[in-house]
């Protein structure tokens, strides 16, 4: 199995060295899953695209400092490969800015959430919906770091997962379309290092409430292994 990344952002030159790029992250989060996985890496922020659209089996399109909703020729032109994507039900999983574009491109809208920044662990409760799609479960947590968020989803799209501060935290739509708000591929002291250096952003309160929440688990591992299982499927 080929999966294509489609890579919206860099890591921030002072985490590289010990975390690596993205393409690092979700290498170490999705062969924990799949050692087999083949993993093939484009840049779209800098234009890199597959020449032929077929040449990897499934799409995963990344979180990224980025809103969907700033006018950039390469978000733009994402916009419009995902579209192509949806037309041919290609597998396609959207993290964080990718959940929220694709909702953004195919008739939903994203904005800045009216709590504010959320970050830190955040526990998720499966509705009827995703326990059909991904097995009943008693809730699942993940990491979050992001101020905007789907306030209206894609046409067509299944709620699948909520928040207490984010109704629209994972969904699908048809069998090929799985958008998760989270980040899985986030680990905890990435986390705790990106948090430190927004402190003074997020303010005293919200920093300490979210480095707090990061002594709980966090289940990456299980949404890594649903991210496999329904590229797979099919």
């Amino acid at each position: 199995m080929k999966l294509g990344l489609l890579t919206t952002d860099r890591i921030r030159k002072e985490l590289v060295g010990e975390f690596g790029e993205y393409p690092d992250m979700f290498s170490r989060l999705l062969h924990e899953a799949d050692p087999s996985l083949e993993l093939i890496n484009y840049y779209v922020l800098e234009g890199e695209y597959p020449e032929d659209i077929d040449e990897v089996d499934a799409y995963l399109i990344t979180g990224s400092s980025h809103s969907v909703y700033e006018a950039l020729a390469w978000i733009q032109l994402l916009g419009e490969f995902i579209k192509r994507l949806h037309e041919r039900k290609k597998k396609m999983v959207g993290i964080c800015f990718g959940h929220q574009l694709v909702a953004h491109v195919l008739g939903g809208e994203t904005a800045k959430a009216e709590v504010g920044w959320n970050i830190g662990t955040e526990p998720h409760q499966l509705n009827q919906a995703g326990e059909q799609l991904l097995g009943k479960h008693d809730g699942f947590q993940l990491l979050f770091s992001h101020q905007d968020q789907i306030v209206e989803p894609a046409e067509g799209s299944v709620l699948l997962a909520s928040t207490p501060s984010c109704p629209i935290a994972m969904c699908s739509i048809g069998e090929h379309l799985l958008t998760i708000q989270g980040h899985p591929e986030f680990e905890k002291p990435y986390l705790r290092e990106l948090m430190d250096m927004r402190r003074k952003k997020f303010g005293e309160e919200l920093y300490q409430a979210g480095v707090a929440s990061l002594d709980q688990d966090n289940d990456r591992a299980l949404v890594a292994r649903w991210i496999i299982e329904f590229i797979q499927k099919g």
